[in-house]
């Protein structure tokens, strides 16, 4: 079985550096240095490494990040590293782990059941991961404006970042989402265990 994978992978690598030479029509140093192989690694171990789909997802993810996310920001690649522990803390299977785990709830029929937890912790958890970005931007700002530049635009809001008003209210909000947040497992919990549960037939 690993000689198998090992030879389907060396397969659609070679694919895939095919159409690199033909897209770019150059191969250098970069392309097979040790930080390129590492950003390898890293995606699909966030897209889930157990999986066929994962590498793709990771893929996904990473560009999304690097592309879209890089022009809005200059740490792009912290946030990158954030997700990265947090995947292998809380979700070491990937996000295609995260998919594969709803196949039992999908098959019972029992899918909506965790439609409402999820819900009630998506509101607070995309707040305070918002708040806790605006946080770290701040900083940066703080710590590398250009010439006493402190006019900031953040969220498409405008505001002086040399004082402290903003941060202290990022904080505050971050504080109270986080705490939101904390509150909801155990119905997210319970929520799971129902509708991973199969109804005993008479």
């Amino acid at each position: 079985m690993r000689w198998i994978s090992f030879c389907a992978s060396g397969f659609f690598a070679g694919v895939a550096g095919s159409l690199f030479a033909i897209n770019f029509e150059i191969l250098t140093e970069e392309n097979l240095n040790l930080a390129t192989s590492g950003s390898i690694l890293l995606v699909t171990f966030i897209g889930g490494a157990g999986f066929f789909v994962g590498p793709i997802i990771g893929a996904i993810v990473f560009t999304l990040l690097q592309t879209v996310l890089g022009l809005h920001t200059e740490l792009w690649a912290l946030y990158l590293g954030i997700l990265f522990v947090g995947c292998v803390m809380f979700f070491p299977s990937g996000f295609a782990g995260l998919i594969a785990m709803h196949r039992r709830p999908l098959a019972l029929g029992k899918l909506n059941l965790l439609v409402k937890p999820y819900l009630k912790v998506a509101i607070p958890a995309v707040t305070s991961t918002l708040s806790l970005a605006a946080i770290l931007e701040i900083l940066f700002h703080k710590r590398h404006g250009y010439g006493g530049d402190h006019e900031m635009v953040l969220y498409g809001i405008s505001f002086d970042s040399s004082g402290y008003h903003a941060l202290v209210m990022a904080a505050v909000i971050a504080a109270v989402s986080l705490f939101l947040v904390s509150r909801v497992p155990p119905e997210i919990r319970a929520a799971w265990d129902n509708a991973n549960h199969a109804e005993a037939r008479v």
